[in-house]
């Protein structure tokens, strides 16, 4: 099919212009745009292609249906359909004998299986798709808006949990750990801080090493997502994904779960350190489920080298904006999942999520000169230590709540530099660019993306 092979051909020209990097990914700026008579035959093409047929049988999209749908998109929004080829897509899609007519079937029936869907239990498992997968259909939608024709069906997303309603849920779960912790320094009795601020001093005190470490702490603290140079490709599309929608993950994956019977150890730990209970847990929407990230100085700082232990989870970091972080974002030291299944007792700090107003505490961990990296806990602080003898060592942070490419402030890259169409897309939404194959990162300004 020509449309099949426009891309096909397409993608070898940008593997080939990045083939320095171990892990190519595709730009997401479109081309010359297409003659208006081969967008309408790309539009019947991607229609008929199986792969996107098998969306709306409830199979997980895939690169292919994503790249299939941007690209149709792209040059839907470039190029203006004449008279006669609307009228001709008119009676494309009107066709009761043609692939369209097919997927209409299966919108009705994806409908008529979410109708149990109720705001408040997402286990519908129609529903659960729908969910995860919001952004492709959403996909779908700008292509139709684009074209001025309801060609794609979209199945009903009227019900499912919008975005904004997740931000503000996930800004009430900071706020309720917020007052938890808070509540530690009054209730647990061998403590002699009764504060933040207390604690602030306290350490603050203690030497000109722990007062800049506390100054750190609060003001040159990143929170950034490493992601492989492939979510290039994704993020700017479909958004930062956790792994219940992508169903992988560089570190422990766990399948979804499919029945209230048999919990995932990833909802157990997130149940625990959230102090929501599980059963309401399980049927929480994807997108409010937390995406993790690291927390590491940023580099004006010489104080302390960021370590490399979350580096595996990819190159690139995105570095969230300071308004998602302290609205939504809360801290472990080292990697919960682990500790997160230990039963909760009650007594410590460490007990939940913390949220990033508490950062400070991080000084409780930071032992070892010249590393930010969690070691021992010190100051006093009334912590399950054992609980975080094992686990990666790295401040692990959640960030709860739909995030997308407009919640990035900076991209640092450690390996392959942005290609021209992807460095242009970044600068387009004002996020710094930094070059990080050496420490300390240094700004780029596209010297080798623009060649």
């Amino acid at each position: 099919m020509r449309y099949i092979l426009l891309i096909t051909l397409s993608l070898q020209f940008l593997w080939t212009s990045q083939a320095r990097a171990s892990e190519s990914c595709v730009s997401v700026v479109a081309s010359t745009p297409e003659p208006s008579t081969q967008l309408v035959d790309y539009v019947k093409e991607a229609i008929n292609d199986p792969r996107i047929v098998n969306i709306y049988q409830e199979s997980i999209p895939t690169w292919e249906n994503y790249n299939i749908i941007q690209q149709l998109l792209m040059n839907a929004e470039k190029v203006k359909l004449s008279a006669n080829e609307r009228s001709e897509l008119i009676h494309f899609i009107s066709n009761s004998s043609s692939q369209i007519a097919h997927l209409r079937k299966l919108t009705i029936e994806l409908n008529s299986k979410q109708k149990e869907y109720s705001a408040e239990n997402l286990y519908n498992q129609t529903a659960r798709f729908l969910d995860n997968n919001i952004a492709y259909f959403k996909l779908l939608q700008k292509v139709n808006e684009a074209l001025g024709l309801d060609v794609f069906p979209i199945p009903n997303l009227q019900d499912l949990p919008k975005d904004s309603d997740l931000i503000v849920e996930a800004e009430a779960l900071v706020k309720k750990l917020e007052h938890e912790v808070s509540s530690k320094f009054v209730n647990i009795s061998k403590l002699e801080f009764k504060n933040l601020r207390e604690f602030n001093k306290f350490v603050a005190s203690q030497s000109e090493y722990s007062a800049k470490l506390i100054r750190l702490t609060q003001k040159n603290l990143l929170v950034a997502m490493h992601r492989p140079e492939s979510a290039r490709f994704w993020v700017p599309i479909a958004g930062f994904q956790n792994q219940r929608v992508t169903k992988s993950s560089n570190g422990s994956y766990y399948e979804e779960t499919k029945t209230l019977r048999n919990v995932s150890d990833r909802d157990t730990a997130e149940s625990r350190l959230t102090q929501i209970p599980l059963e309401k847990y399980i049927v929480k929407s994807a997108r409010f489920k937390p995406n993790y990230a690291e927390a590491r100085p940023d580099h004006s700082q010489d104080l302390l080298m960021p370590g490399t232990t979350a580096a595996g989870y990819g190159s690139d970091l995105w570095v969230m904006k300071d308004e998602v972080v302290e609205k939504r974002s809360t801290w472990t030291p080292k990697d919960s999942l682990g500790p997160g299944l230990w039963q909760i007792n009650n007594q410590g700090f460490d007990d939940v999520f913390v949220p990033w107003k508490f950062r400070s505490l991080m000084t409780a961990f930071l032992n070892e000169p010249g590393h930010f990296r969690p070691s021992i806990a010190n100051h006093k602080l009334e912590l399950n230590s054992f609980r975080w003898l094992s686990g990666s060592s790295y401040f692990e942070v959640q960030i709860f709540g739909p995030l997308n490419i407009e919640h990035v402030k900076a991209f640092h890259f450690q390996n392959t530099p942005p290609n021209k169409a992807f460095y242009e897309l970044l600068k387009s939404k004002n996020i710094e660019i930094m070059d990080e194959r050496s420490w300390p990162p240094k700004p780029y300004n596209g010297e080798e993306s623009l060649e």
